[in-house]
């Protein structure tokens, strides 16, 4: 009887330290999974995996791979960021380019299928390869008009060309990358398409102007590579003017801070910190930017830029959003856009 039990217990145990089979591959799959096809601008992916982290992941690699996308080290990381609800430590910027367009790819892509079945997760992933404008089209097609109230979006060039501006529309920002929304859409504002934000904003109380200290003042920004330049305000009231510089990449920084004006004054901006010099980067063969003038009644009012200063050496700036929300008050200013080429 002994015996016995001794060989029943140890069959029992060996059996219970047997190595499961591992299934690389799922032997079912969803109705929906690899049906559709890429139609067009229309781009489908799809991506299996045991945890649902890896399915995406795999969908991500292979839209990736569509669209001319690489992915790097860093690809799982933002990927992780942008999903994350919770993302406050997902802001770090991303300097390397190819990690950029993966980060902006992954925040446009749309996850339009997911699914448990048997042990493996399925999801099929959407991206439509369009540009600014036209994703602007496309989803406010059907969108109730209405106007902004934000001065910004109210002078925003691009907005010109929707059948109208769709109501209730604002910018927001997420992990460090800026989206056009409402309550019906969500556009990303991809970092190569920036400065399609920008505009000219001509104002009878302050007027901006660039002198090439060799043809005047020039009514246009077209500026010369390795050249210097004076920037001159008109004023036509007194008060404080404040002038900022929103780069292509998003970053603004602040030239001059509260300089006193009187009424019909000219002021030069080399007077006050030095010509403004243009070079371009290596890598770069354009560049634009957008100067933002801002006439005050009293001085501080543009306290969220205190002890920020244009300097090329530094990282001394404020993101994009900061100057967005400005411009929900009822702020007195004018614009002049940049353009740099080689």
């Amino acid at each position: 009887m002994r015996s016995a039990l001794f060989i029943f217990l140890l069959f029992f145990s060996a059996c219970g330290e047997a190595p499961k089979p591992i299934v690389s591959e799922p032997t079912k799959k969803p109705n929906w999974y690899l049906v559709e096809t890429n139609n067009g601008k229309t781009k489908i992916s799809y991506g299996f995996g045991q945890t649902l982290e890896k399915a995406r992941q795999n969908a991500y690699s292979e839209m990736a791979r569509q669209i001319g996308v690489k992915v790097t080290a860093d690809f799982q990381k933002i990927l992780n960021c942008e999903k994350d609800q919770n993302g406050e430590n997902c802001k770090k910027r991303v300097s390397n380019e190819s990690s950029q367009k993966a980060k902006y790819f992954i925040a446009d892509a749309e996850i339009v299928e997911e699914q448990l079945l048997d042990g493996f997760h399925f999801v099929k992933l959407k991206y439509i390869d369009e540009s600014l404008l036209e994703g602007l089209k496309r989803k406010s097609a059907n969108s109730q008009c209405g106007k902004p109230k934000n001065k910004f979006l109210q002078n925003m060039t691009i907005l010109e060309n929707l059948k109208c501006v769709p109501a209730g529309l604002k910018i927001s920002e997420k992990n460090g990358i800026f989206r056009f929304e409402n309550w019906e859409f969500t556009q990303v504002i991809n970092f190569d398409e920036f400065s399609k934000l920008f505009f000219e904003k001509r104002n009878r109380d302050i007027e901006i102007y660039i002198d090439d200290f060799e043809n005047g003042f020039k009514k246009r920004g077209y500026l010369k590579n390795n050249s210097e330049y004076d920037i001159l305000l008109k004023s036509k009231k007194s008060g404080y003017l404040t002038l900022l510089y929103l780069s292509d990449t998003g970053e603004v920084y602040m030239f001059q801070k509260d300089i006193k004006v009187s009424r019909n004054e000219t002021v030069s901006l080399s007077e006050k910190m030095g010509t403004l010099y243009v070079k371009l980067k290596e890598n770069e063969s354009k560049s634009r930017g957008m100067i933002v003038a801002i006439l005050s009644n009293e001085s501080d009012s543009t306290e969220i830029f205190f002890g920020v200063k244009h300097e090329s050496n530094t990282e001394n700036y404020v993101d994009f959003g900061k100057l967005y929300k400005m411009f929900d008050e009822n702020i007195n200013f004018g614009t002049k856009i940049l353009e740099v080429k080689r």
